[in-house]
């Protein structure tokens, strides 16, 4: 989601992780690394995918703590918002029969707010509606960019 602050929780986990890395919050603000973490996440990148892929000293850095930070949360049997939404996607993709019980259970889904779906989100949505039956989605006016206006 984007413009969604970070926890408390989140916060303090991420300067922990920053601690330990001998990294400064100063130069390496946390609200700012989480930021780049969950666009990451929700480009359903992974820590292992964002470093392999970081080609700037910023990016390069944030792979390392990316993987300092999923290493705590781990360490503390704990997930993100944007790992909720990581496990939801490898639930529907990495397991035929919850997907058929979704499937069967649910059979029309509304979002809210489209226009902010993101790639993760949108990977659980195809999931499961794969071909847009029973899917209902709803955007804002004010992010309209076309019109019936002539």
């Amino acid at each position: 989601m984007i413009g969604v602050s970070p926890t408390a929780d989140q916060t303090r986990v991420m300067k922990q992780s920053l601690k330990a890395l001998e990294i400064s919050t100063s130069n390496f603000p946390p609200g700012r690394v989480l930021g780049t973490i969950s666009q990451a996440k929700n480009e359903l990148t992974g820590p292992e995918a964002y470093a392999a892929a970081a080609g700037d000293f910023y990016s390069r850095t944030v792979a390392e703590i990316y993987k300092k930070y999923q290493a705590t949360l781990v360490k503390n049997h704990a997930l993100d918002f944007d790992d909720l939404l990581l496990r939801a996607v490898e639930m529907v993709t990495g397991h035929p029969d919850v997907l058929a019980e979704l499937r069967a259970r649910f059979s029309h889904v509304l979002v809210d707010e489209y226009q902010d779906t993101n790639r993760l989100q949108a990977a659980i949505l195809t999931a499961l509606k794969p071909d847009g039956r029973g899917l209902t989605v709803v955007g804002d006016q004010a992010y309209k960019i076309f019109s019936t206006d002539v």
